[in-house]
């Protein structure tokens, strides 16, 4: 099974009494919910987070359908390869601005990478466990 994850960080700019945060708390629970099973979500876990602090979270749905576990604020959810796709785009998308280089060394952005040659394209394509850029 693999469910979505939802983060949502909500701000105002002008304060509020504690009424008016806790009514619009309780219409954004409400909102959340039902965009979930208008779109068939599974399960979702939602924050709203003002100067750092969270002012509410919660789990919507199910983390495990089938077994009929509830979803937390702090489910983790399976999202397979997906982020593959989110973080290779917005690494072409730094290119496209000027900001990053496909050859760029990776070891410029982490120690996580041990191929001393090893580039953001060798990354990015899945070819730096070899003498980089080889396999």
């Amino acid at each position: 099974m693999v469910a979505i994850a939802v983060c949502v960080l909500a701000g105002t700019s002008a304060r509020g009494t504690a009424q008016d945060d806790e009514a619009k708390t309780a219409l954004f629970a409400r909102y959340a919910e039902a965009l979930r099973r208008i779109h068939h979500v599974p399960g979702i876990s939602a924050a709203i987070i003002r100067d750092g602090r969270t002012l509410w979270s919660k789990g919507l749905g199910f983390q495990d359908v089938e077994s009929r576990v509830a979803a937390t604020p702090d489910t983790l959810y399976d999202v397979a390869s997906l982020t593959k796709t989110f973080t290779s785009t917005l690494l072409l998308q730094c290119v496209e601005r000027g900001t990053l280089s496909l050859d760029d060394r990776m070891s410029r952005y982490t120690t996580a990478i041990p191929e001393a040659d090893a580039t953001v394209r060798h990354v990015l394509s899945h070819t730096s466990q070899a003498p980089a850029g080889t396999v």
